[in-house]
């Protein structure tokens, strides 16, 4: 069965369902909504689930916790400025700069100020969110980069990650404090598996799917929205705690999401559905690990008060970061140098780095596919002491331990490891 013939047996069966009947209370006290770690938020565009985002930062702020929120395009957290939903505290709005190009940005807000930081460098900007004072900080990627450069984002994102979670594992739990990543629109860095737009999506994917547990030691919770339910990967939805569904194009979504969370309600599972397809604008329903359900209503930031003025003056190029120039001569030697030395000592120990890992040292290298190599990189690494060295302890293991020895040109031996 199809996904569009699912949607309309899905409908048909809800059309023979009564709604559950659910008072709608005011969002005011999350309750233990900030007690867990993840939390999803679903819905269709212009639902107003980055409304509701923004309305659980300022409730996050309220209750001590610093939160890192990644803005999908449009500062809609600058509703947070003023009015009845407002940060009172100063909001720090973090803009990118490399190699003197620097991503200029007016806000016309009194409580946000503008930092700059270096893009390559998102290592440096973790510490200083961490060691601020300020509990809300926008970091401004969409904006910040030209149409040429925004697939950028994502090795941006990667590398904060990366060092964000290297950042965590080496401090006590009192220095940490309590964090909140938040990211609007997460499915726009990162694609279900084998809808990847590249090896970067595929790499910061399984980063998150991986450390979405791990990251809960670290008293670290991690906020998302996303349209649909197959935008987001298993392995990242099915650890969510609490999940809040706006109003939906698709019943699918809401059925899916919802399965592995009431499947022991049975018949209340198809009138919270109803229900849930009756949903006003301004309405959500929210669920929590143990089943725990309601409908609530946010007060609406947008109507509240309209959102400061800014301007992009300037937006910075990494076209070039994206598509790095070929290396040449010794430069170029440098870097292959490097990646041979890595390959040869991981064969000398004999750690299993596998087909794929082998196809990207050799697409790194310049070669299609790993396997005999030309003559010039063969006559490199003969005339290259330490890489010769290497090589011939390799090819006295390989005579005892049994691994083959290819040629590379019937004259000269190149190594390659048997598969286990």
């Amino acid at each position: 069965m199809s996904e569009a013939e699912f949607e309309r047996w899905l409908l048909e069966q809800l059309e023979r369902v009564e709604p559950v009947e659910a008072e709608v209370k005011p969002f005011a006290n999350p309750g233990e909504l900030f007690d867990y770690t993840h939390c999803w938020l679903l819905g269709k565009t212009g639902a107003g689930k980055t409304v509701l985002l923004h309305w659980l930062h300022k409730l996050a702020v309220d209750r001590g916790f610093k939160v890192i929120h990644r803005d999908d395009g449009g500062l809609g957290w600058l509703k947070l400025t003023k009015g009845p939903g407002a940060i009172k505290s100063r909001i720090i709005a973090w803009a990118p700069e490399h190699n003197g190009d620097v991503c200029e940005i007016e806000i016309c807000a009194s409580n946000v100020e503008v930092r700059h930081f270096p893009i390559a460098d998102p290592g440096w900007l973790i510490e200083q969110i961490l060691s601020s004072e300020e509990r809300y900080h926008a970091i401004l990627m969409f904006e910040a980069l030209d149409a040429k450069s925004k697939p950028y984002e994502v090795m941006f994102w990667e590398g904060f990650l990366s060092h964000f979670l290297d950042e965590l594992a080496t401090m006590h739990p009192s220095e940490k404090g309590k964090v909140i990543l938040s990211f609007d629109e997460l499915n726009d860095i990162v694609q279900p598996r084998g809808f990847e737009l590249g090896d970067v999506y595929r790499r910061l994917r399984a980063m998150l799917e991986f450390h979405i547990r791990k990251v809960r030691k670290h008293h670290v919770k991690l906020m998302f929205t996303s349209h649909r339910v197959k935008d987001i990967p298993p392995g990242i939805r099915n650890n969510v705690d609490f999940l809040i569904i706006k109003k939906l194009r698709y019943m699918y979504d809401a059925y899916v999401s919802l399965n592995y969370m009431l499947v022991t309600l049975k018949k209340l599972f198809w009138r919270i559905l109803a229900r849930i397809k009756a949903m006003g604008p301004d309405e959500f329903f929210m669920i929590d690990p143990e089943g725990n359900w309601d409908f609530y209503t946010v007060p609406n930031l947008a109507e509240d008060h309209e959102l400061p003025y800014y301007r992009v003056k300037h937006q910075i190029n990494m076209e070039e970061e994206l598509n790095p120039k070929p290396l040449r001569g010794r430069e170029k030697w440098a870097e292959v140098r490097k990646w041979i030395k890595a390959t040869l000592l991981a064969m000398k120990n004999r750690i299993e780095l596998g087909t794929e890992a082998y196809g990207r040292i050799a697409e790194r290298l310049g070669f299609s596919s790993p396997g005999p190599v030309g003559n010039t990189l063969v006559h490199n690494i003969f005339s290259d002491p330490e890489l010769k060295g290497l090589f011939d302890e390799l090819t006295e293991l390989s005579s005892s331990r049994g691994s083959e020895i290819y040629s590379a040109d019937a004259r000269r031996p190149i190594l390659a490891v048997r598969a286990k």
